[in-house]
């Protein structure tokens, strides 16, 4: 994944939200604390809360548009109970 410095400090920024939310958030992807649904994926982000789950993909508009996982993340996402994707 190539990932510009833009697009890390606005995760880093978005992984503070979550934390003073009391969310728990994994910015590893290679993580063992994953969800099995989510172990061939690379989420940029993985946020635990008390009611929702969330994963987060930071993105640029150019490098958006080159990729293509983003769509399988989300469906990935979207068909788990108690989580849902933010981008």
């Amino acid at each position: 994944m190539n990932t510009s410095k833009r697009e890390i400090e606005r995760l880093n920024a978005i992984a503070r939200e979550y934390e003073q939310k009391g969310y728990r958030v994994l910015v590893d992807s290679s993580s063992p604390d994953l969800p099995d649904f989510l172990k061939d994926q690379r989420p940029d982000m993985v946020a635990f809360g008390e009611d929702e789950n969330v994963v987060v993909e930071v993105k640029s508009r150019s490098s958006l548009s080159s990729e293509a996982d983003v769509q399988e993340l989300a469906r990935a996402v979207e068909a788990e109970p108690g989580w849902r994707f933010e981008l």
